[in-house]
């Protein structure tokens, strides 16, 4: 099942719905669509990539792509300055980088979920701080889609480096290969979280210092194999 090139000449259309279809490639001329607000692609299982273009639907406030097995994201996503709900910002292997694109969109509020982390192998490419300008995020998940057991210390800076903005409540993260988490993920800044998740983090041993976490009321930690310490400060 493919889109038509003819939905490009719905120049009114400002709602389009995918969900659950068997589409397997998304036409370019849906990047022509001027007016497209709300584009909704979740679990589509045979989708891989979206157009290049999509870059020019500067109206486009709203992209579901949850359970969708994107490879990577296109570029100049970051383009899209209205966007206001982006559930999924995935990394591929050649398009790591792209991760600094997220700065540009300022106006993400609600949920977003990070995967594909493992394809970030310097974490010199990646900007400070990405994440901090992103204030209407309030929930974050962070996955490495596989074990990261030999570069541990590229993986305490990048998750250093995603350090997300105050009035996050819940935070996921799944298969961090570091040996510890950043203290400040604990700090007092972060007083409003309600909800932590920590999943197959195998070779860490130290958590956050959680007593400084107020507001934490659901905390689960699971898939470590290291014995695990709470650090105090």
């Amino acid at each position: 099942m493919d889109l038509p090139g003819s939905i490009g000449n719905l120049k009114h259309l400002r709602y389009l719905d995918m969900s659950e279809s068997l589409v397997k490639m998304l036409p370019n001329k849906i990047c022509s669509l001027p007016n497209l607000q709300i584009l909704l692609l979740s679990s589509c299982r045979n989708l891989t990539q979206l157009p290049n273009n999509i870059r020019s639907l500067i109206r486009l406030q709203h992209l579901d792509l949850r359970e969708t097995p994107l490879k990577d994201m296109p570029q100049d996503l970051c383009n899209l300055k209205n966007l206001e709900i982006l559930s999924d910002f995935i990394l591929g292997e050649y398009s790591a980088p792209h991760i600094n694109q997220l700065k540009g969109l300022r106006n993400l509020r609600g949920g977003l979920c990070i995967s594909g982390l493992q394809n970030i192998v310097n974490a010199g490419d990646i900007s400070e701080n990405i994440l901090i300008e992103l204030e209407h995020i309030s929930e974050l998940s962070l996955r490495w889609d596989c074990d990261m057991t030999n570069n541990s210390e590229i993986q305490s800076v990048l998750l250093d480096k995603l350090q997300p903005g105050t009035d996050l409540k819940k935070i996921f993260i799944y298969r961090y290969g570091g040996t510890r988490f950043p203290n400040r993920l604990g700090n007092t800044s972060f007083s409003d979280i309600t909800t932590m998740f920590l999943q197959d983090c195998k070779r860490c041993r130290t958590l956050p210092p959680l007593g400084q976490l107020p507001s934490l009321k659901e905390f689960l930690i699971s898939g470590f194999d290291e014995s695990v310490s709470i650090d105090r400060r």
